[in-house]
């Protein structure tokens, strides 16, 4: 799937374990790897180790990436000693809430973050309806 694409996404469980193979090199370098959902969204939890960085040993940026290509929000935790917990979360790219459930491309987002100020004018955009 190319980054940004607004098209049908694929099911979560593809895209989790795409951001998982990209960032960490696969299943195998993950511990306690746990798919669940609610009735609001899946989720996908797992453990790795305690240090994550943006250039050398760059899992940190790999890992905002490799989430905004796929459609995934990634949130980091304490997961016991040594360890954190990345959460994947199930997103799309245009929802009637997107202030909780859209995602943007990382184009769409580093605009944004460099501009400053509100998300609004991005929420605005990934709102269903709206025009781009």
């Amino acid at each position: 799937m190319s980054a940004g694409s607004d098209t049908e996404l694929e099911p979560f469980e593809v895209r989790a374990r795409r951001v998982i193979d990209g960032v960490f090199g696969g299943e195998h370098h993950v511990a306690s790897m746990k798919f669940s959902e609610n009735a609001w969204e899946r989720r996908c939890s797992f453990l790795v180790g305690d240090r994550l960085a943006t250039y050398d040993y760059s899992e940190l940026t790999k890992l905002v990436v490799y989430c905004h290509d796929q459609c995934v929000r990634a949130e980091i935790q304490n997961g016991g000693p040594a360890r954190l917990k990345v959460t994947l979360t199930s997103r799309a790219r245009k929802s009637k809430h997107p202030d909780s459930c859209a995602h943007p491309t990382l184009d769409q987002h580093v605009e944004q973050v460099r501009r400053g100020g509100s998300y609004q004018p991005l929420f605005d955009q990934l709102r269903e309806g709206s025009k781009p």
